[in-house]
């Protein structure tokens, strides 16, 4: 009896290791990159007007974030698209809550709405980076600086002294960051991967074989296409790519596909391997599941090292020509969910108190799902508590 007894009260006790155990890791779940993740949002004018600002920085700390793109006012000639008071107001009270800040500027619209920029010309790079330099020196208590529109307007075949050129204005003005700023940021959006764009022609197909014949070449690639996507796709054969030929009826089955940013000279995988940024935010603003899931496995494929650069940007918005961008609060919680499964370390949203918001839409509906125990998020809230960020220049 007594070795019977001991027995069950050591199946008891294992038991109840087991059961701690489990508890312990079901918090791990909810906790998958909460030690050192990116929360962000980006914020245009009229969301930290005098009207909205306290309701906006309001809406950013029940939700959790902690880090926010301000986009940025008039600097010397450079263009702007916020009020300086504004803009000035709403950097002192997000840091004195304890919120990154950086400043937004969409580069190829430097000099005004309309005018867009070249830059290959090497006096177009300096403009850029003395605009960098002059924001930080202007507004001391940003964390960083932030790249939009760091491309060239019109889409077309990879053009490698383009691409160069945004590769060096890029870097020149992080290093720059980097001497006189050690401690801030600087990083950079980019148009989405999984978006299949032109760039060749497949002699792995019939059609494509028999031109091959006369060619001499295994793939004729269009244009600049950068060595190391050249190099990818041929390690890769079954690639996300290639597979659109067979998914997508309207493709032709010779062509050899890429991101589309490279058709407006954007080499994003080139900026974090070769430490140009601090971090890349990809625009995937889709609600559609299989999407964001094809986005995050293929920025890990790009840069399986420095997955860690990557933040997801995920869309609060709706545009008429993006059926697939919706106000859909559990998909950017499942979203976050998926990229934290796949070592993603932050997430910013686009956007908050936008002056387009539909009737009936309601940004704490998302504060909620993404702060609150509820139905929407499985009662696993994914920003239930506050978190530094990353990209903060007083750690």
């Amino acid at each position: 009896m007594q070795q019977k007894g001991g027995a069950i009260v050591k199946a008891i006790l294992m038991a109840f290791f087991i059961g701690i155990g489990l508890l312990s890791s079901l918090c791990d779940v909810r906790a998958i990159g909460t030690q050192s993740e990116l929360r962000g949002v980006w914020l245009n004018q009229y969301a930290f007007n005098s009207l909205n600002r306290q309701e906006t920085l309001e809406k950013i700390l029940q939700a959790n974030l902690n880090t926010v793109f301000v986009i940025s006012p008039q600097i010397e000639d450079n263009n702007g698209e916020s009020d300086p008071d504004d803009f000035k107001a709403f950097i002192h009270d997000a840091k004195s809550r304890g919120l990154s800040v950086h400043g937004w500027i969409c580069n190829h619209w430097r000099t005004d709405n309309r005018s867009t920029v070249n830059f290959a010309d090497p006096k177009e790079q300096k403009a850029q980076v003395k605009w960098v330099i002059s924001l930080l020196d202007t507004y001391p208590e940003l964390d960083g600086v932030h790249f939009d529109y760091i491309r060239y307007e019109i889409w077309e075949k990879c053009n490698a002294v383009k691409m160069n050129g945004i590769n060096e204005t890029i870097r020149l003005a992080n290093a720059a960051i980097k001497l006189k700023y050690p401690e801030k940021f600087l990083t950079a959006t980019s148009f989405a991967a999984a978006s299949a764009s032109y760039h060749g022609v497949d002699y792995g197909t019939v059609v494509g074989w028999l031109t091959g014949l006369f060619t001499g070449e295994e793939n004729l690639w269009v244009g600049d296409v950068p060595q190391w996507y050249q190099k990818w796709y041929a390690k890769n054969p079954d690639n996300w790519y290639s597979m659109r030929n067979t998914i997508e009826k309207d493709l032709k089955k010779t062509r050899l596909l890429g991101p589309e940013h490279f058709n407006f000279q954007q080499d994003p995988t080139t900026w974090i391997r070769e430490g140009m940024v601090d971090a890349v935010i990809p625009m995937q603003y889709t609600s559609n599941d299989q999407t964001l899931e094809d986005e995050v496995n293929l920025w890990n494929s790009f840069v399986p090292d420095q997955s860690d650069k990557i933040y997801l940007g995920l869309g609060w918005l709706e545009e008429k020509d993006h059926n697939d961008w919706q106000y859909d609060p559990s998909a950017i919680v499942r979203h976050i969910n998926y990229g934290r499964s796949k070592g993603i370390k932050g997430f910013v949203i686009f956007e908050l108190t936008s002056a387009e918001l539909p009737e009936g839409v309601d940004d704490w509906d998302l504060v909620r799902a993404l702060s609150v125990d509820s139905e929407i998020n499985n009662f696993q809230a994914p920003f239930s508590n506050r978190v530094p960020s990353p990209l903060s220049s007083t750690k």
